[in-house]
Protein backbone atom coordinates (compact mmCIF):
# COMPACT_ATOMS: atom_id res chain seq x y z
CA UNK A 1 0.00 0.00 0.00
CA UNK A 2 1.25 3.48 -0.89
CA UNK A 3 0.45 6.60 1.10
CA UNK A 4 0.50 10.30 0.26
CA UNK A 5 0.71 12.29 3.49
CA UNK A 6 0.19 16.05 3.75
CA UNK A 7 1.71 17.31 6.99
CA UNK A 8 2.64 20.54 8.72
CA UNK A 9 5.69 19.00 10.39
CA UNK A 10 8.95 20.42 9.02
CA UNK A 11 11.31 18.96 11.65
CA UNK A 12 12.49 15.97 9.64
CA UNK A 13 13.56 17.93 6.55
CA UNK A 14 15.78 20.19 8.68
CA UNK A 15 17.41 17.19 10.38
CA UNK A 16 15.50 16.97 13.67
CA UNK A 17 14.35 13.59 14.97
CA UNK A 18 11.14 14.27 16.88
CA UNK A 19 7.85 12.38 17.22
CA UNK A 20 7.05 12.67 13.50
CA UNK A 21 10.36 11.02 12.63
CA UNK A 22 9.57 8.12 14.98
CA UNK A 23 6.03 7.81 13.58
CA UNK A 24 7.43 7.54 10.06
CA UNK A 25 9.70 4.70 11.18
CA UNK A 26 6.63 2.75 12.28
CA UNK A 27 4.60 3.67 9.19
CA UNK A 28 7.48 2.63 6.89
CA UNK A 29 7.05 -0.93 8.17
CA UNK A 30 3.47 -1.03 6.88
CA UNK A 31 3.62 0.95 3.61
CA UNK A 32 5.74 0.25 0.56
CA UNK A 33 6.11 3.99 -0.15
CA UNK A 34 5.16 7.16 1.73
CA UNK A 35 5.40 10.59 0.10
CA UNK A 36 5.09 13.46 2.59
CA UNK A 37 4.27 17.00 1.46
CA UNK A 38 5.45 19.55 4.05
CA UNK A 39 5.44 23.37 4.27
CA UNK A 40 8.49 25.43 3.42
CA UNK A 41 10.95 25.07 6.33
CA UNK A 42 12.54 28.04 8.11
CA UNK A 43 16.00 26.50 7.73
CA UNK A 44 17.78 24.83 4.79
CA UNK A 45 16.53 21.36 3.80
CA UNK A 46 19.11 18.71 4.66
CA UNK A 47 17.07 15.49 4.52
CA UNK A 48 14.42 14.29 2.05
CA UNK A 49 14.37 10.48 2.52
CA UNK A 50 14.30 8.36 5.69
CA UNK A 51 13.85 4.64 6.28
CA UNK A 52 14.27 4.03 2.50
CA UNK A 53 10.50 4.32 1.98
CA UNK A 54 9.57 7.76 3.31
CA UNK A 55 10.16 10.64 0.90
CA UNK A 56 9.69 14.28 1.92
CA UNK A 57 8.72 17.03 -0.51
CA UNK A 58 9.10 20.52 1.06
CA UNK A 59 7.01 23.28 -0.47
CA UNK A 60 8.69 26.11 -2.36
CA UNK A 61 5.74 28.41 -1.50
CA UNK A 62 4.55 30.24 1.61
CA UNK A 63 1.34 29.33 3.47
CA UNK A 64 -1.06 31.22 1.19
CA UNK A 65 0.12 29.15 -1.77
CA UNK A 66 -0.02 25.79 0.00
CA UNK A 67 -3.46 24.49 -1.09
CA UNK A 68 -2.79 24.92 -4.84
CA UNK A 69 0.76 23.57 -4.42
CA UNK A 70 -0.53 20.50 -2.56
CA UNK A 71 -2.99 19.81 -5.39
CA UNK A 72 -0.31 20.25 -8.11
CA UNK A 73 2.56 18.45 -6.38
CA UNK A 74 0.22 15.73 -5.14
CA UNK A 75 -1.05 15.15 -8.68
CA UNK A 76 2.54 14.88 -9.93
CA UNK A 77 3.40 12.35 -7.20
CA UNK A 78 0.22 10.34 -7.84
CA UNK A 79 1.02 10.08 -11.53
CA UNK A 80 4.65 9.11 -10.83
CA UNK A 81 4.23 6.73 -7.88
CA UNK A 82 0.53 6.26 -7.21
CA UNK A 83 -1.12 6.14 -3.80
CA UNK A 84 -3.98 4.23 -2.23
CA UNK A 85 -4.80 6.93 0.30
CA UNK A 86 -4.17 10.61 0.96
CA UNK A 87 -3.80 11.51 4.66
CA UNK A 88 -4.06 15.18 5.56
CA UNK A 89 -2.95 16.59 8.93
CA UNK A 90 -5.34 19.50 9.38
CA UNK A 91 -5.03 22.48 11.72
CA UNK A 92 -5.01 26.27 11.60
CA UNK A 93 -5.96 27.53 8.14
CA UNK A 94 -6.78 23.98 6.93
CA UNK A 95 -4.84 24.48 3.69
CA UNK A 96 -3.66 20.85 3.91
CA UNK A 97 -7.26 19.62 3.92
CA UNK A 98 -8.37 21.98 1.18
CA UNK A 99 -5.49 20.96 -1.11
CA UNK A 100 -6.05 17.28 -0.27
CA UNK A 101 -9.78 17.57 -0.99
CA UNK A 102 -9.05 19.14 -4.39
CA UNK A 103 -6.51 16.39 -5.12
CA UNK A 104 -8.88 13.63 -3.98
CA UNK A 105 -11.72 15.00 -6.08
CA UNK A 106 -9.52 15.29 -9.18
CA UNK A 107 -7.81 11.89 -8.79
CA UNK A 108 -10.47 9.71 -7.15
CA UNK A 109 -8.00 8.67 -4.42
CA UNK A 110 -9.81 8.78 -1.04
CA UNK A 111 -8.41 10.99 1.69
CA UNK A 112 -8.47 10.92 5.44
CA UNK A 113 -8.37 14.15 7.42
CA UNK A 114 -6.67 13.93 10.80
CA UNK A 115 -7.52 16.98 12.90
CA UNK A 116 -4.70 18.25 15.10
CA UNK A 117 -4.62 20.72 17.99
CA UNK A 118 -8.32 20.29 18.75
CA UNK A 119 -8.49 18.98 22.33
CA UNK A 120 -12.05 18.06 23.27
CA UNK A 121 -14.31 19.74 20.75
CA UNK A 122 -14.10 22.42 18.08
CA UNK A 123 -13.89 25.85 19.70
CA UNK A 124 -12.12 28.89 18.27
CA UNK A 125 -8.98 29.44 20.34
CA UNK A 126 -8.38 33.07 19.43
CA UNK A 127 -10.73 35.86 18.32
CA UNK A 128 -8.98 35.89 14.93
CA UNK A 129 -9.87 32.18 14.50
CA UNK A 130 -13.61 32.76 15.01
CA UNK A 131 -14.37 32.43 11.31
CA UNK A 132 -13.74 28.67 11.54
CA UNK A 133 -16.66 28.02 13.86
CA UNK A 134 -20.14 29.46 14.03
CA UNK A 135 -22.26 29.47 17.14
CA UNK A 136 -26.03 29.24 17.06
CA UNK A 137 -28.25 30.33 19.93
CA UNK A 138 -27.31 27.14 21.79
CA UNK A 139 -23.75 28.47 22.14
CA UNK A 140 -22.31 25.22 20.74
CA UNK A 141 -19.83 25.29 17.85
CA UNK A 142 -21.24 24.49 14.42
CA UNK A 143 -19.31 23.01 11.48
CA UNK A 144 -17.89 25.55 9.07
CA UNK A 145 -19.86 26.33 5.91
CA UNK A 146 -17.05 24.80 3.81
CA UNK A 147 -17.56 21.42 5.50
CA UNK A 148 -21.36 21.39 5.52
CA UNK A 149 -21.63 22.62 1.91
CA UNK A 150 -19.05 20.19 0.53
CA UNK A 151 -20.38 18.11 -2.39
CA UNK A 152 -21.95 14.83 -1.28
CA UNK A 153 -19.45 12.82 -3.34
CA UNK A 154 -16.59 14.48 -1.39
CA UNK A 155 -18.25 14.01 2.01
CA UNK A 156 -18.92 10.34 1.30
CA UNK A 157 -15.26 9.64 0.47
CA UNK A 158 -13.88 11.54 3.45
CA UNK A 159 -13.28 10.00 6.85
CA UNK A 160 -12.38 12.57 9.49
CA UNK A 161 -10.50 11.39 12.57
CA UNK A 162 -9.84 13.70 15.50
CA UNK A 163 -6.92 12.70 17.66
CA UNK A 164 -4.66 14.36 20.19
CA UNK A 165 -1.77 11.92 19.98
CA UNK A 166 -1.65 10.92 16.31
CA UNK A 167 -0.40 7.44 17.29
CA UNK A 168 -3.19 5.45 15.65
CA UNK A 169 -2.24 3.24 12.73
CA UNK A 170 -3.69 4.45 9.43
CA UNK A 171 -3.91 0.89 8.09
CA UNK A 172 -5.93 -0.09 11.19
CA UNK A 173 -8.27 2.87 10.68
CA UNK A 174 -8.76 1.91 7.03
CA UNK A 175 -9.51 -1.69 7.90
CA UNK A 176 -12.06 -0.79 10.57
CA UNK A 177 -13.68 2.33 9.08
CA UNK A 178 -16.61 2.22 6.65
CA UNK A 179 -15.98 4.32 3.53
Amino acid sequence: MRLLMVSGDRQVVVGEQGPFYAMQREFSRHFERIDVLVPKPDRPVCLTTIWDRVHFHPAPVQRLGMAPWIAREGARLLSSYGADLIVSHDYGWFYNGIGSAWLSQASGVPYLSELHHVPGHLVAGLPCQGHRTRRRSTGRPQPSRWLTNAPARTRNKTLTISTQTGNASVSHMLASAPM
